[in-house]
């Protein structure tokens, strides 16, 4: 699953992926809130149906 994050998501200089433990980690280093969110969101949107086989809808929890 890292590998296919590393190469959806684009090659910036600002994020980095790895896995420490059985833990995903997605580090961002940058200013824009909308950009660590367009990031994070595309993460899950590739994630979630590989992780537990369900479709990825945004949590409402992102919502608020």
């Amino acid at each position: 699953a890292i590998e296919a994050l590393r190469e959806a998501l684009p090659d910036n200089p600002r994020w980095a992926v790895t896995v420490r433990h059985g833990v995903l980690l997605m580090r961002y280093l940058g200013t824009s809130r909308n950009e660590a969110w367009a990031l994070c969101e595309h993460a899950w949107q590739l994630l979630r149906p590989r992780w537990i086989g369900r479709e990825a809808h945004t949590p409402r929890i992102w919502l608020t």
